[in-house]
């Protein structure tokens, strides 16, 4: 049995075939329904990283999701799953909270595919702010690599924290001459240091950015050769006189 969009209930022999004996229409040519398609990972990524707190899940993430076609149903759902603990108040995923024998009775209001296709987002997505907590942690590690090389703070050695946080407060002339510098004092050095940060900063921004369907495994790997490109195949110069238009909004 099924409901219809007008309220009333229906009879299905498919889906009563599906449910009883999954593998009875199986063909291995045609994708399973159940397993998310890479355009609905892309949704549902968009829809995230543009929140405030990214990692958390919301009311319409299962509609941006493609797991239930109206947003009611969405919020509806995100409430099931609050309840049983899968998501919490923020909207965090905890898969390990998932039982396979309660599930189906705790996610009534979406049919046995529909709850199959839940599951498989919702640990895709914790695999996913895996991911995108230690891109934004190397972002921010980035940020401030590059403020101490522009700033030309020194870091000194064999002190402690403390002894450490006081001295960066204060002017770098005031600093002994045995202190090792964090950064080169070469300008030519620093400038180079500071290439690189930017560039491997401009590198995270770009995987954040990017929806789950335009990543490339030897980026995500580490093994590509973007830095070379880039060495070898410089930006050309804007010529004078030629309006620029603003860089793009940054995730931040």
């Amino acid at each position: 049995m099924y409901r219809k969009r007008n309220g009333s209930r229906g009879f299905s022999m498919t889906k009563f075939a599906h449910a009883v004996i999954p593998n009875f229409f199986e063909d291995e040519a045609i994708p399973r329904l159940d397993s998310l398609q890479p355009q609905r990972h892309d949704m549902l990524y968009y829809h995230q990283i543009h929140k405030s707190n990214p990692y958390a899940l919301d009311e319409n993430s299962c509609y941006a999701g493609g797991i239930v076609d109206t947003e009611g149903l969405s919020k509806k759902v995100f409430k099931c799953l609050q309840k049983a603990q899968i998501c919490d108040k923020e909207g965090l995923v905890d898969t390990s909270k998932i039982d396979g024998k309660k599930f189906m009775h705790q996610i009534l209001i979406i049919d046995n595919r529909r709850q199959r296709e839940l599951v498989n987002m919702l640990f895709w997505w914790e695999e996913e702010c895996a991911r995108l907590r230690a891109l934004i942690s190397d972002e921010d590690d980035l940020a401030r690599t590059i403020e101490g090389i522009e700033s030309g703070r020194r870091k000194p050695v064999n002190c402690t924290t403390q002894d450490q946080s006081a001295r960066l407060d204060t002017d770098t002339a005031d600093l002994n001459a045995e202190e090792g510098d964090e950064y080169p004092d070469d300008d030519i050095d620093r400038k180079h240091m500071l290439d690189e940060a930017r560039f491997a900063r401009e590198r995270i921004r770009m995987r954040i950015r990017q929806k789950p369907s335009q990543r490339r495994a030897d980026v995500e790997a580490g093994e590509d050769d973007l830095a070379d490109q880039a060495r070898t195949h410089p930006v050309p110069a804007v010529p004078e006189g030629i309006a620029q238009e603003k860089p793009p909004m940054y995730y931040s």
